[in-house]
């Protein structure tokens, strides 16, 4: 789970804690505080155990996805729609070309 490494040490140093006292007071290794304050991902379980002890809610520490842009959406969407309308014009061009093949053997 992504969470919001920055938020976390802050929250510790505001509290006077090193790393290995938050590991100790949650019952975590001093690897895996390590890594959530590094490098932003932990357990489910970690991170309730850090929410506890550094009194905040899980929601506080948790990372939020950027929403989706939604002009980049539309042009992915227009873009598409162009290339569907170029390949729709090439099957017709070719099967045009095609039928001039077939028409003009007889």
């Amino acid at each position: 789970m992504e969470v919001n490494a920055q938020k976390i040490k802050g929250l510790r140093q505001d509290k006077g804690w090193t790393q290995q006292h938050m590991a100790e007071v949650c019952g975590l290794s001093l690897r895996t505080v390590q890594r959530a304050e590094n490098y932003g991902n932990c357990s489910a379980d970690t991170l309730q155990a850090v929410a506890s002890v550094l009194e905040v809610a899980l929601s506080d520490l948790k990372l939020v996805p950027p929403a989706p842009d939604s002009s980049a959406q539309h042009k992915t969407s227009s873009n598409g729609r162009w290339i569907n309308i170029a390949l729709i014009v090439l099957a017709l061009l070719v099967g045009f070309v095609g039928g001039f093949g077939t028409a003009s053997s007889f």
